[in-house]
């Protein structure tokens, strides 16, 4: 058994540690797959800085069932003087999208109304942002996995103790390693989507031996998705082999 942990732990690539420069496209699914080319940024400058300083106080208020109290006589000024329309780059207008939809969640739950109306304070900003960015004004996979983690350390590779997140709800253990064991399973998944790009390349130029070298790629990659990150979701410890827990 301890050997088959060893070569799994060596089997993980730790995900593509280089970052892509600003000039590049953010969601290039050439250079991390389906993460962002860049890691996600963690400050916003001001005033958008308030909607950090909100997330952060999330898990007590969730608790609390205070959110729209505290939102409603501490926050409704600054995030109605927000324009989202003054951010001039993707990283941050992706970070400010998740931001509101953690923040609209969090407003939404606070009390099982029948019907929840959110306010113009925070509504107009998260539509407006998600008409910036194409998307709808709603918590999707990019908002709570794809763009909502960053390295511990900058230089370490993307494996669950190298990660914390940026956005929680409720701060618990089970909600951190459920979301990070995610973005190690979507940046180990990044030789399986190039395997598959090099794989249409060599077909369209009917070259059998670079086809055969991407199926085998294709295999492996495919095979620590499935048999190593896909198990670590239902391993909270994670897994640690000579001491060293991924």
């Amino acid at each position: 058994r301890e050997e088959r942990k060893r070569r799994a732990l060596n089997q993980m690539t730790g995900g593509r540690r280089i970052e892509s420069s600003k000039d590049k496209n953010l969601w290039d699914i050439s250079f991390r797959a389906f993460l962002p080319s860049r890691d996600p940024i963690c400050t916003l400058p001001k005033p958008f800085d308030v909607l950090i300083e909100i997330v952060e106080l999330l898990p007590t208020l969730c608790i609390e069932k205070r959110v729209r109290e505290v939102l409603s006589t501490t926050y409704e000024i600054p995030l109605s003087k927000l324009n989202v329309r003054d951010l001039s780059d993707e990283d941050s207008r992706c970070r400010v999208h998740s931001l509101y939809s953690y923040i609209v969640v969090a407003f939404i739950r606070d009390k099982q109304d029948e019907q929840t109306r959110v306010p113009s304070y925070l509504s107009r900003g998260y539509v407006e942002i998600s008409e910036i960015l194409g998307r709808k004004p709603s918590l999707d996979y990019a908002d709570c996995v794809l763009y909502n983690w960053e390295r511990i350390d900058r230089d370490g590779p993307l494996l669950p103790g190298n990660i914390r997140l940026l956005n929680r709800f409720t701060g618990m253990i089970d909600e951190k390693w459920f979301v990070k064991t995610h973005v190690v399973i979507e940046s180990e998944a990044t030789t399986v989507l190039g395997s598959i790009q090099s794989g249409l390349r060599a077909i369209e130029s009917n070259d059998m031996k670079r086809i055969s070298e991407c199926l085998e790629s294709l295999e492996r990659s495919m095979w620590v998705v499935s048999r190593i990150c896909l198990p670590l979701m239902f391993k909270r410890g994670g897994l640690v082999v000579d001491g060293k827990r991924v």
